[in-house]
């Protein structure tokens, strides 16, 4: 998978799930959030250092079964929010984010 404007080898980089589905970076190029649609999770990756900061959970409720598969992530113009969408469950999650 790659990510075309955030220009680091994502290779390289150890993801949280086995299946990493679509990827966002802010706009300084800090951090890269990446959609996991086998965990109902976002990891959020320091791109400096190439490593996971957090995979928050985002499912539909606490200890929910995994069946969301995020397939899309986006941040707002103000990098205030994240924007996830739930393809199997064919709605949208909000996160409100701090700054990197």
């Amino acid at each position: 998978m790659n990510c075309p404007d955030c220009g680091v080898k994502l290779e390289a980089v150890p993801w949280a799930d086995d299946r990493p589905d679509d990827m966002v970076i802010e706009k300084h190029g800090k951090r890269l959030f990446v959609s996991n649609a086998n965990g109902d999770s976002v990891s959020v990756i320091y791109t400096t250092q190439g490593k996971v900061l957090e995979t928050p959970a985002s499912a539909l409720y606490p200890h929910a079964p995994v069946s969301s598969t995020h397939n899309f992530v986006r941040l707002t113009k103000d990098e205030d929010f994240l924007f996830i969408a739930n393809a199997d469950r064919n709605n949208l999650a909000v996160s409100e984010i701090r700054p990197g």
